[in-house]
């Protein structure tokens, strides 16, 4: 990795955005954090082709602030799992955003990290943060292992991805 004199990344080099799929694609409709990161990838605006990276990632916990603290702006996209979730508001899409993230204890994953305690880690341990911005697709909670999502979100990935890119300030702030 190559840094400046004070440590930081040096910018023109790298991407300064991160969309950041997370699940596990065999646990059904955990993965569609991942499924929704490719189809904006594929989507993606060839003129952010130089300053946004799509990674996919099941990491959890600190391994997160690993992948975060090399960017500028991370938007993470990701499932929020309930045990009884009306079937009007699966798919439905939250937006989350630093600094609220720390203060919700909402913010358990299916993957059992609470991201504001990654937040409330970063802090405590001085790093600097980046800008973070956090869409959550509600999903009912998985019972089984399965390399097969619902078909509500097989035929509504394009939709979500979409929904995600177009909300306001998706790559610019606000």
């Amino acid at each position: 990795m190559v840094r400046n004199k004070t440590g930081n990344r040096m910018r023109e080099k790298f991407p300064t955005t991160l969309i950041l799929g997370r699940g596990n694609t065999i646990a059904g409709d955990d993965g569609i954090g991942i499924y929704v990161a490719r189809k904006i990838k594929e989507n993606l605006p060839r003129k952010y082709a130089d300053s946004v990276s799509v990674l996919e990632t099941s990491k959890e916990g600190p391994p997160l602030l690993d992948i975060m603290r090399e960017y500028d702006r991370v938007i993470i996209i990701d499932t929020m799992s309930y045990q009884r979730l009306p079937p009007e508001e699966i798919g439905e899409v939250l937006r989350i955003e630093y600094p609220s993230v720390k203060k919700t204890g909402v913010m358990k994953s299916p993957h059992q990290t609470n991201i504001g305690g990654i937040v409330e880690l970063a802090e405590k341990i001085g790093l600097k943060l980046p800008e973070i911005k956090i869409y959550c697709i509600k999903i009912k909670r998985a019972k089984k292992f399965s390399d097969e999502i619902s078909p509500v979100f097989k035929k509504n990935i394009t939709k979500i991805a979409s929904e995600i890119m177009n909300s306001p300030g998706f790559l610019t702030n606000g």
